[in-house]
């Protein structure tokens, strides 16, 4: 009972120093974003602020293992509804450089806790065991190549970030452009997406989706590329928020249901493999796709861009789909 006691203490411990660390590391984040945005209203701007928070992320949470994002999923959750809330109430009453100090406070707080945490060397031994990232890649890669249903649903997968990335990424550049420059609208805008996304893998995990996988997932599709196409459209602010709010929604039914395709068409052996490339598709397909549409969003008007976006993911989504539908239904 003792030792049972001790873990649970520990992995508090943990989860709390996390948790303080990555809430102040958000709030900064989503208010250093914005503060920027609201002073340039520059896509390249833009840009280089989401690859600056998002590169380090990206190099690090391929070695940090599948578990780790399972551990802190429901604590992100939590982050990501409450920041955008945080983030803008603080900027309406404070300066930016106060705001700084936030991050600095939180990470002395979670390194503060973590320090008295006192890990066994067994378990470091099992985690380094593990971090064979790029071989996990390359085997990925050539399994999915062989496997025609593995291959086109990382395709498609790969094709719906790089093309989500002007209506999902670039929204804050939307609204300081089209609305005014605000950041209650920010904080109101964000904060919408992270329940549409919440309501929306809520519903999904309560329903489990149709028997037959591609049903869910082409429902996903056309429903955030219908939205997305919309977003391109719409000239009041609250219809905006509700189009944000449908899109966050369509987010996890399509991400969620291709995991689950991958789990249960690939076997157990190869699963760690085609996770690992899956997570480099997304870490390497986003970046690219700010890149691309964060320069033009300053050559044309960002609308031109959501609308094309989403009427290509539509018309390329759609066909790939019924070209292994009946590979979609589910293993019993």
């Amino acid at each position: 009972m003792k030792k049972d006691n001790l873990w649970k203490k520990k992995a508090v411990a943990f989860i709390t120093s996390q948790a303080v660390s990555l809430f102040g590391s958000s709030i900064v984040q989503m208010a250093i974003v914005w503060y920027v945005t609201m002073q340039t209203s520059s896509g390249i701007w833009l840009t280089i602020l989401t690859l600056s928070s998002f590169l380090p992320q990206m190099i690090i949470s391929p070695f940090a293992g599948v578990w780790a994002d399972r551990i802190n999923s429901s604590i992100q959750s939590v982050i990501q509804f409450a920041s955008p809330l945080v983030a803008g109430g603080i900027l309406v009453l404070g300066s930016i450089s106060n705001i700084l100090f936030i991050d600095v406070i939180t990470a002395i707080i979670g390194v503060g806790i973590l320090s008295f945490i006192k890990i066994e060397q067994k378990y470091i031994q099992k985690v380094e065991e593990k971090a064979s990232t790029i071989n996990d890649i390359k085997e990925g890669i050539k399994f999915s190549i062989s496997d025609k249903l593995i291959g086109k649903l990382l395709l498609i997968y790969g094709i719906f970030i790089f093309l989500s990335v002007p209506s999902s990424f670039m929204s804050s550049l939307i609204i300081t452009r089209n609305f005014g420059q605000d950041y209650m609208y920010l904080s109101i805008c964000e904060t919408i997406g992270f329940v549409g996304m919440f309501l929306g893998g809520l519903l999904l995990g309560t329903w489990g989706g149709f028997k037959n996988r591609n049903k869910t997932l082409t429902l996903g599709m056309i429903l955030y590329s219908i939205f997305a196409i919309g977003l391109g459209l719409v000239t009041q602010y609250w219809m905006f928020v509700a189009l944000i709010f449908f899109i966050s929604f369509s987010i996890p039914i399509i991400q969620t249901t291709t995991m689950t395709m991958l789990q249960e068409k690939v076997q157990i052996e190869m699963q760690g493999r085609i996770f690992s490339l899956l997570n480099a598709i997304f870490s390497g397909l986003m970046p690219l796709g700010m890149i691309l549409f964060g320069v033009l969003a300053d050559i044309v008007s960002i609308n031109y861009l959501i609308i094309p976006a989403g009427a290509i993911l539509l018309l390329i989504g759609i066909p790939m789909f019924k070209s292994f539908y009946k590979e979609g239904i589910a293993n019993n």
